[in-house]
């Protein structure tokens, strides 16, 4: 167990100059932290999308007061920030882990306590995507239409979903092993 140890530390992590740039291999580690990125410039985009949409949708509807609409157009802006802050958090985190100068140990605490920080921020946001969408739903139920756009984006969103769940749970396997 020294030996590995005395390895880890001892291995060089630097590029050398004579690399290719358009080397377009990368380390778990770096797509981990790239899949966050991703992820979180994704949710700061519908945040700035999703309001329009949302008003649109809301104004056919007689019904609804303007400050009522105005509230479900703020949870859904406040819930899409919260998912992006909370994924640029974990790119952060994962970004910060340096191979070259931790030990093996660390970068292993390290990473298991962003897996178990993925899932704690899972805990926060399906609830709350679910609330949200179930309002809408019951909001805009008179309109068939967007009852059956919201089925068919709830099927291609859960498929979506444990697809990038299972690719996020592989990357943290893949620096694990």
């Amino acid at each position: 167990m020294d030996n590995l140890k005395a390895s880890w530390r001892g291995a060089k992590f630097h590029t050398s100059s004579n690399e290719e740039p358009d080397n377009n291999r990368k380390t778990a580690l770096a797509r981990l932290a790239a899949h966050y990125r991703r992820f979180s410039l994704i949710a700061l985009s519908l945040t700035l999308c999703m309001p329009m949409w949302l008003w649109g949708a809301m104004r056919n509807e007689s019904g609804l007061g303007l400050r009522f609409r105005l509230g479900v157009v703020l949870f859904g802006i406040l819930y899409l920030l919260t998912a992006s802050s909370m994924d640029w958090w974990l790119y952060k985190g994962i970004s910060r882990i340096d191979v070259a100068t931790m030990s093996v140990s660390e970068v292993c605490r390290r990473t298991f306590y962003y897996r178990k920080k993925h899932f704690q921020f899972m805990g926060i946001l399906l609830p709350l995507a679910l609330l949200f969408i179930g309002n809408l739903t019951w909001l805009l139920s008179g309109d068939i239409w967007f009852v059956y756009g919201i089925v068919a984006g709830a099927l291609v969103g859960v498929a979506f979903g444990i697809r990038q769940f299972m690719q996020f749970m592989a990357e943290y396997r893949d620096i694990t092993k």
